[in-house]
């Protein structure tokens, strides 16, 4: 984990020094900024190296862990959308009764 962050860390510097070579000005408006991003991707990247390491432990090879790290939140997609669509009366409010998948595929 702290691999990542120095190296998304190293990445966002680097931005950084390519937004002052620019215009030297925009360094006030670009930090704040830069500091959020560079959280935010930390954040994101976390719970796919957890889900990774637990993977590598239980099965047998590193290939094997990049594919079930692919299909199992792919598998696991329908039962969530099935999930949305029938338990969530709010978002038929909001989307005035038109289900998730008619408003995903345009569908009238």
């Amino acid at each position: 984990m702290v691999i990542q962050a120095l190296l998304i860390g190293a990445t966002a510097l680097s931005t950084l020094g390519l937004v002052l070579y620019r215009d030297a000005a925009l360094l006030s408006t670009a930090l704040p900024g830069w500091l959020v991003v560079t959280v935010n991707l930390i954040l994101a990247v976390l719970p796919f190296t957890a889900m990774m390491a637990a993977l590598s432990a239980t099965v047998k090879s590193a290939r094997q862990a990049t594919v079930w790290a692919i299909l199992k939140p792919t598998a696991g997609l329908d039962p969530v959308m099935q999930c949305i669509n029938s338990h969530h009366w709010q978002y038929r409010q909001l989307s005035h009764g038109k289900s998730l998948e008619e408003k995903l595929f345009f569908r009238d």
